[in-house]
């Protein structure tokens, strides 16, 4: 998760505001969501 709030930082920082960065920041919470689920669905990371 603290990777995750280190890229957000880096695109916020490096990108203009408009609709690429937009996506970027969707494209990343996705990545996110889909991490979180496959640990989740890892008995052996529970």
């Amino acid at each position: 998760s603290e990777s995750f709030y280190t890229l957000a930082m880096k695109i916020d920082q490096l990108c203009p505001d408009g609709r690429e960065k937009s996506v970027a920041f969707t494209h990343l919470e996705t990545a996110k969501f889909w991490a979180s689920a496959a640990v989740a669905r890892d008995p052996e990371t529970r």
